[in-house]
């Protein structure tokens, strides 16, 4: 008899955690309501620390290229679970090019106080780098021809 309770205590075990993994995924995400507010509710997620097509909850404000689609973003940690920064990836077709979207940032950005540290040394027909700072803010912003099919542009804002 004791031969018998052993495998099923086993198969519970492992449906129990099957269940409780199954609900985790399927339970919907909860939301902020003072993040919400800060940037759409559909392109928000704050229970993530990395979020698929979606901005993670906190992401400073920043000028986004017309037309880019979000890929990921996430915020990354530091000690004690402080914030160090965000990160966020965006795709633009090509039928833009790189040269076209290092200007238009460069002019955005300038437009909304940041100032343009670097853009352009290492410029090239597939990629570019800007850096600029807002305060005590700075942002890196990497373009790059990912394919022959789009082009993503990484910002990255450290805190």
């Amino acid at each position: 008899m004791r031969k018998k309770f052993i495998p099923l205590f086993i198969v519970a075990f492992i449906l129990g955690s099957i269940i409780t993994v199954s609900k985790l995924i399927t339970a919907p995400p909860k939301t902020s309501s003072s993040k919400a507010q800060e940037l759409p509710s559909n392109l928000v997620d704050p229970n993530f620390d990395s979020v698929q097509s979606r901005i993670i909850a906190g992401f400073p404000t920043f000028p986004i290229y017309p037309g880019a689609k979000i890929k990921e973003s996430r915020k990354e940690k530091g000690a004690q679970e402080s914030i160090k920064g965000y990160t966020g990836l965006w795709e633009v077709g090509v039928n833009n090019n790189v040269a076209d979207i290092v200007s238009w940032y460069k002019t955005n950005l300038a437009e909304e106080g940041w100032s343009v540290q670097s853009s352009g040394e290492n410029a090239s027909l597939t990629e570019d780098i800007i850096q600029a700072n807002k305060g005590d803010v700075s942002v890196v912003i990497i373009i790059e021809m990912e394919d022959t099919e789009s082009i993503d542009i990484l910002v990255n804002i450290p805190l």
